[in-house]
């Protein structure tokens, strides 16, 4: 199956828009019904509203006839051209919070959106209705609380439902209908999806062929590379097969094309004459290159050095260190420095430290930014398969009431979500060099690139071969006792920024006795994680209990590090305070290695993806009456 398929299918199989909010990173907790935010019943994000509705309302003037219009319908469900709008203008208003007034160019891309989102709707409210999946009175209080939720949040934000989603009529009835057939279909693919899981999830010789047949999807690896315009610098490194030799010949590259010129500039800022800096330049290129190499690398420059320099907090006293261990102090000697121009030998020698400490900083940061752009660890192959040059977006898989970042798999080609979206990991030919199956750690080449206007040689060295990821993931339970903070103004002064940071220090103490009652509570029961789970569903204000396969950091820091600290065992419960509040935990075990998570996620939106594809294909859904909708919702009027 093409990648861009595979996008579309996580879109389609993670469908939760209610994001688990104390989460640092998108979440990869799959395959549980307990471990992601599986209910679409909140489309709006709190964020989007706050941004997009501060920021402009968008005004289409189509009236409240949409209300009489159908957009959409199936066998047993109609999405009437009011519903239509708030899927429209919901999606609108999180891209508006990324483009701002230039999102008027996408409003053919965000009308293809919606209109997935709709027909996906109705396509599994049939296949729920057709499965007796029907919502219960919690699932309904939900929804209404949530409506309760957003109109607070829009009236904070100085708006309202009519205005926020397009002044065309959606009422609060409109978007409780839209939210009650998104949670029932939400329902209807988390049981698809159960079903899906329980196929493979146990059965690894099913999961290691997929993960054969599917090898760059799972695959990284990791490699150095450096590009010049000189061919025997290219080879120079290419014939180096360890990663830390060759990053040190990358420094002595980095120095030798660039310490003249800051040489030249130091010199003239700490007023050196030219005839000491002349006799002295090879000593003060050496001590930078072992300075450097020291710091980034560990290398130390000589025998003995190292006790030395592990004393030497600032690199002023590191580079003396190894300026006199390496040349001594007959460098500095009266009569062969023209102390009569400069002064002494002590404050020449002074003036010479500072200048090849100035010198050492401003390459260092070359050097750091070089090793950035060149140290690739956990490089996915990348290269788009020829089949889905042709896969277009036919809307079939995209989530009902996502409301994501753009994305490049169904932007238009050369648009701003492409260039946005697009993840680029370097060089085809690298990619293709590096993903060799006969490659092996620490091979080396030179690539070789011509253009009209010049020739460029890049070394590689691949410093670890194809390999799956083997990180270890945890299962871990936790009841949210919320603190609403208050962040101060730009403009505060110290005096109120030091009050609202006593308040906040005072909610947090009101509500710490909450969160150690409700472990208490679980403590004196019979301490299972079905006991765990009862207490929590009772008190828990985030929307999941548990969460599986929680990688290192995905999760906020200090709910983090309690999962992932070495002495964690299977039953241990705490409390951890972080930017949400108080966290009452919980921890399950250890989850599925990464790889495997991976696999087992992949395998399951390949197979949604086909079942959903096949099975709308049987329905019967008219959604050619969204076209009297698309002209009204395509039209906008400027602020």
């Amino acid at each position: 199956m093409g990648k861009s398929k595979r996008i579309r299918a996580e879109r389609a199989r993670d469908i939760a828009t209610n994001p688990e909010k104390f989460a640092s990173v998108e979440k990869k907790n799959n395959g549980s019904k307990k471990s992601k935010a599986t209910s679409i019943i909140i489309i709006v994000l709190v964020a989007a509203i706050l941004l997009a509705a501060i920021a402009a309302t968008i005004i289409v003037n189509t009236g409240s006839v949409l209300r009489w219009q159908n957009a959409m319908s199936s066998e047993n469900y109609t999405i009437t051209g009011t519903m239509y709008s708030y899927i429209f203008y919901n999606i609108y208003n999180n891209y508006y919070s990324y483009f701002g007034n230039s999102i008027t160019s996408l409003l053919g891309y965000i009308q293809s959106n919606a209109k997935s989102q709709a027909q996906q709707i109705l396509a599994l409210c049939e296949g729920a209705k057709a499965a007796g999946i029907t919502l219960s009175d919690e699932d309904y209080a939900t929804i209404d609380e949530n409506i309760k939720n957003l109109e607070e949040n829009l009236k904070t934000a100085g708006t309202n439902i009519s205005a926020y989603f397009g002044n065309c009529g959606v009422s609060r009835d409109d978007v409780r209908e839209v939210m009650i057939l998104s949670t029932l279909a939400s329902k209807y693919q988390e049981k698809k999806t159960e079903e899906f899981t329980s196929l493979i999830e146990k059965d690894m010789d099913k999961i290691l062929a997929y993960i054969k047949d599917n090898k760059a999807d799972f695959y990284k690896a990791d490699y150095i590379t450096y590009t010049t315009e000189d061919k025997a610098v290219a080879e120079k490194l290419a014939a180096i097969t360890d990663a830390k030799e060759f990053k040190a010949e990358i420094i002595e590259i980095l120095v030798n094309s660039n310490y003249v010129t800051e040489l030249t500039s130091a010199t003239s800022k700490f007023e050196l004459s030219e005839k000491p800096v002349e006799s002295l330049n090879a000593a003060i290129k050496a001590t930078i290159i072992a300075d450097l190499k020291y710091t980034n690398l560990q290398i130390e420059p000589a025998e003995g050095l190292d006790e030395k320099l592990d004393k030497q907090s600032k690199r002023a006293d590191r580079i003396k260190t190894i300026f006199e261990a390496l040349y001594g102090d007959t460098t500095f000697e009266k009569g062969e420095n023209d102390t009569d121009k400069t002064g002494s030998a002590t404050e020449m020698s002074d003036k010479l430290y500072t200048a090849a400490v100035a010198v050492a900083d401003k390459i260092d940061k070359t050097v750091t930014t070089t090793f950035k752009n060149s140290v690739k660890e956990g490089v996915k192959y990348n290269l788009k398969d020829t089949a889905d040059s042709e896969d277009k977006n036919d809307g079939t898989t995209a989530a009902p009431g996502t409301t994501e970042a753009p994305d490049a798999t169904t932007a238009p080609e050369g648009s701003e979500v492409e260039t946005m979206a697009t993840e680029t990991t370097g060089n085809t030919d690298t990619e293709k060099w590096i993903f060799d199956d006969a490659r092996k750690t620490g091979d080396t080449t030179v690539l070789t690139v011509t253009t009209d206007k010049k020739t460029t040689y890049t070394a590689l060295l691949c410093t670890k071969a194809m390999y799956l990821d083997e990180a270890e993931t945890k299962d871990v339970g936790h009841i949210l006792v919320k603190v609403e903070t208050k962040e101060p103004a730009k403009d505060a002064t110290d005096e109120e920024k030091k009050k609202i940071e006593e308040e906040n220090e005072q909610k947090y103490k009101d509500a710490e006795p909450t969160a150690k009652k409700y472990l208490d509570e679980f403590l004196a029961s019979g301490k299972t994680k079905e006991d765990f789970e009862k207490i929590a569903e009772k008190y828990t204000e985030d929307g999941n209990v548990f969460y599986e396969n929680v990688r290192d950091g995905e999760m906020v820091a200090e709910f983090n590090d309690w999962i992932f600290d070495p002495a964690r065992k299977v039953g241990d419960t705490g409390i951890v305070k972080s930017e949400f509040g108080w966290h009452v935990m919980y921890f399950v075990g250890e989850g599925r290695t990464a790889y495997v998570d991976d696999a087992i996620n992949a395998w399951v939106n390949d197979q949604w993806t086909e079942w959903f594809e096949a099975e709308y294909e049987k329905l019967d859904i008219n959604d050619k009456l969204i076209g009297d909708i698309d002209g009204g919702s395509n039209k906008t009027a400027t602020k």
